[in-house]
């Protein structure tokens, strides 16, 4: 009987243990390997006194609470997961869109008056600030933390190394960016799922058996796009 493929996350720990447990929930049990290939570090920046605030992922809420409360500061935020730890963390918070593009879109289109602060990682897509600058709403930004790369664990070089399919969730350019590196030269077949059509171009010259993009950035969208590869290829 062939191995029942292994689930690879590559978030950082608690994202990763979050997704795994949906996942769980809608899918049932799975074998599962958690290999973070980013380390989040904290910066040590001053955090403006006025404006309001965008947070385009939920690391940036967590470096924010580390400083400062949100004392019902308003707060535009990329998906609901965001916004709901903006709201925890005391924010007047109000999810727009699923991706910076969304995000950006939204606030153009609702009018949205500046001065506005893009609480950011070092790295970081969309390019929000410019963005919002060229269509008329005065936007600086703060680089609140880095995503530090970490390699895989020996326990996920080992999946990668061997013949049983592996299945991989991919939810930024940039951790695909590091998939990638990590992958070159995998024996396994690798069963891929992209979170937008952004993440699914950073896997250039990655050797897939499938390659699925999620219908919109979210997560639950994600698992139905496994459930739509397992039923399709059998990977159940």
């Amino acid at each position: 009987m062939p191995a029942k493929p292994t689930l690879l996350l590559t978030r950082p720990a608690a994202q990763s243990q979050r997704f795994a447990r949906q996942a769980e929930a809608a899918l049932g049990p799975w074998p599962m390997v958690i290999s973070p290939l980013t380390e989040i570090r904290y910066l040590e920046v001053a955090l403006p006194a006025e404006g309001a605030v965008i947070f385009t992922s939920e690391n940036a809420v967590r470096a924010w609470v580390r400083r400062a409360a949100g004392a019902g500061r308003k707060a535009w935020c990329v998906g609901a997961r965001t916004a709901e730890a903006a709201k925890a963390a005391g924010f007047d918070a109000q999810a727009v869109g699923g991706d910076a593009d969304a995000l950006v879109a939204d606030l153009i289109a609702q009018g949205v008056r500046g001065p506005l602060l893009h609480m950011r990682g070092t790295h970081s897509r969309g390019a929000v600030t410019d963005r919002l600058n060229s269509a008329g709403i005065e936007t600086s930004e703060v680089r609140i933390y880095d995503q530090h790369p970490s390699p895989p664990t020996p326990e996920a070089r080992a999946l990668l190394a061997g013949r049983a399919p592996v299945l991989v969730p991919l939810f930024s350019p940039r951790s695909a960016a590091l998939f990638a590196a990590a992958a070159t030269g995998a024996g396994a077949p690798l069963h891929i799922f992209a979170f937008s059509p952004a993440v699914a171009a950073a896997l250039s010259g990655v050797e897939m058996a499938s390659l699925d993009v999620a219908e919109r950035p979210e997560a639950d969208a994600m698992i139905a796009a496994m459930a739509q590869r397992f039923a399709a290829s059998g990977l159940a």
